[in-house]
């Protein structure tokens, strides 16, 4: 059964059957209108409100009244007239299936379900099955027409694969960091010997060519040790002013 179908559920589902617009009259369920046709669901109700919408059959064969209410047309069979050749149900039992459309919604609703024959409406038209399956249709229910995912394209054993190298990476980082040991403290400072600290300013004036700097560290050292031999004060940084000469 369809609950106020749009044009394309009608073309998808039920070909043979077309909206017809609103009914006449007030559609606030003030108003009743009767079956008028043999369907036994429509024939134990009598009568229902009027609300919603309403729908025809369409492609009439020649011969067949199609404003007569309740005439059939290859099996589809149309109740509760609300207009010029307009229902608010519409079965068509053509086909494996039957199909029946409902237009007045306002049926199955609690408010207005225990007025006039709703409830015998609604029960012949959903309880005639011992398996009830109510569905909304929605956009999730579209298949994608796109170009596949990534996911879609990549094979079933690259997740397995990869979840092996990330289980295999950590074993190996464990293993390897237990076999280095713990990690050994040095203390600071760390002494440097004299002599190393001395080649090592040499081969850098060397390897520079710092000739004069190399001369003027060596008559430096010189003057500061005839300085402690001769009993005098320490000589300055600059041996010019050491070597002046001594007033007579």
């Amino acid at each position: 059964m369809l609950v106020q179908p749009d044009v394309f559920e009608l073309e998808g589902i039920a070909p043979s059957i077309s909206a017809a617009g609103a009914p006449d009259g007030p559609a606030d369920n003030t108003a009743t209108v009767a079956a008028g046709c043999s369907l036994p669901a429509a024939e134990a109700a009598g009568s229902i409100t009027v609300s919603g919408t309403t729908y025809r059959q369409t492609g009439a064969a020649s011969g067949t009244d199609t404003s007569t209410p309740g005439a059939t047309q290859t099996g589809i069979t149309s109740c509760f007239a609300s207009g010029d050749d307009a229902y608010s149900l519409v079965s068509s039992s053509g086909g494996a299936q039957q199909v029946s459309v409902l237009g007045a919604a306002d049926v199955l609703n609690n408010e207005q379900i225990v007025n006039a024959g709703n409830a015998a409406l609604a029960l012949g038209l959903l309880g005639h099955s011992t398996t009830l399956i109510w569905y909304t249709p929605s956009t999730a229910d579209v298949v994608a027409n796109g170009p596949p995912s990534l996911g879609a394209l990549t094979p079933g054993w690259v997740t397995p694969l990869i979840l092996l190298l990330v289980v295999v990476f950590i074993a190996a980082a464990v293993w390897r960091g237990r076999r280095l040991g713990p990690v050994v403290v040095e203390n600071l400072p760390v002494i440097v010997r004299g002599n190393e600290t001395v080649l090592g300013r040499a081969r850098l004036y060397a390897r520079s060519g710092a000739r004069l700097r190399a001369a003027d560290a060596l008559r430096i050292g010189a003057s500061g040790r005839l300085a402690r031999m001769l009993g005098l004060p320490a000589p300055p940084r600059s041996t010019t002013s050491f070597c002046r000469p001594l007033p007579r």
